[in-house]
């Protein structure tokens, strides 16, 4: 699957992914993949792993593009497909976010 996600929101998630990384064992960091598996038996990240990450992309948005933004709300929660299943798909959601937003990630 293609995704379509600026490089610059790509960078920060994975930055993030990076740092919950240094937080695991080993065995149980996540690959820095867009096809990433972030929750379900797949996932080696566990629910308070998954709300750190999301807390940390937030914070991330706000120190670098100046805006806050809500990922895990009852809109994203409520989608068919969920936007947190693998890492391409949170940054398409964030992407998604930021343009709501009228925020021109540079």
């Amino acid at each position: 699957m293609e995704w379509i996600v600026k490089p610059e929101i790509e960078q920060l998630v994975l930055e993030a992914v990076r740092e919950i990384n240094e937080r695991l064992l080993p065995s149980q960091q996540l690959s820095l993949g867009l096809n990433t598996v972030l929750l379900g038996n797949q996932s080696s990240l566990d629910s308070l792993g998954f709300v750190d990450l999301i807390l940390d992309i937030e914070q991330r948005v706000r120190d670098n593009f100046g805006v806050s933004v809500t990922l895990a709300d009852e809109r994203a929660f409520s989608l068919e497909r969920s936007p947190f299943r693998d890492i391409g798909s949170l940054c398409q959601l964030l992407n998604e976010r930021l343009l709501e937003l009228g925020t021109d990630v540079q």
